[in-house]
């Protein structure tokens, strides 16, 4: 019991002699005590530098930030849109050539040219061969 006792008190004594929080800016010169046990110490430059970035530049970058992503959306989308389109008018394409190609038949093979051709100079060699063997026989 004695030993909770003793805790408790080193506990609240060191919480009542603890420095404050610093919680904000504090100006210091050279041999000035620091009030506060804890945080960061800048030059004044810096720390007019650190303000101005966090006030003025990080919502300018967070502005631009959200304007990008606005515009990539709608750029993805429009491409999108794009592609649906090109892919649309291929499959369009590629409908009309498969009528296309239904439709133009080869032509039956008795419609052959080379079918006739062959057929007239057999039918001419014969009639010639038939001519002359019925003029020679007289």
């Amino acid at each position: 019991m004695r030993f909770c006792v003793v805790v408790l008190l080193l506990v609240l004594s060191n919480q009542a002699f603890a420095s404050p929080k610093c919680e904000k800016a504090l100006s210091l010169k050279v041999g000035d005590t620091v009030p506060c046990a804890e945080g960061v110490l800048f030059p004044p430059g810096w720390a007019l530098e650190a303000t101005r970035l966090k006030t003025i530049r990080l919502p300018e970058l967070e502005n631009e930030l959200a304007l990008l992503k606005k515009t990539t959306a709608a750029t993805m989308d429009s491409l999108a849109l794009e592609l649906e389109l090109e892919r649309r008018h291929s499959r369009n394409q590629s409908d009309l050539l498969d009528r296309a190609l239904g439709i133009a038949k080869p032509d039956p093979w008795w419609k052959h040219p080379g079918l006739w051709v062959a057929v007239g100079v057999v039918v001419g060699a014969s009639t010639t061969v038939a001519v002359t063997y019925a003029v020679n026989s007289r």
